[in-house]
C-alpha cells in the first residue's frame, strides 16, 4: 500500500537527521538547496528510513519548496 508523507525540509544543517510524527516528517540534510541537491538528500534518508529503494519514493508537491509531500510506493 502506497503512503503519503508531509515532510519538512531543513536545507544546509550542521547534522544529517530524520524526525517522524504520524504522517509527518522532518528531514534535516547538509546539502544545499541548489541543483535538487537537497530533494535528492531527503530520497536517500527516507530511502534508509523506510528500507525501500530510492526508486519508490516520490516527490509530487514542493521541489522548489521545504514542506513537500511525498509517497512512498510500496511493493
Amino acid at each position: 500500500m502506497d503512503r503519503i508523507y508531509t515532510v519538512k525540509v531543513v536545507p544546509n544543517a550542521k547534522l544529517t537527521k530524520l524526525v517522524a510524527a504520524d504522517d509527518l516528517l522532518k528531514v534535516w540534510v547538509n546539502s544545499p538547496a541548489i541543483d535538487n541537491k537537497a530533494n535528492n538528500a531527503v530520497i536517500e534518508i527516507l530511502a534508509g528510513y523506510f528500507q525501500v529503494h530510492k526508486k519508490h519514493i516520490e516527490i509530487l508537491k514542493g521541489h522548489q519548496n521545504r514542506n513537500k509531500l511525498i509517497k512512498i510506493h510500496a511493493d
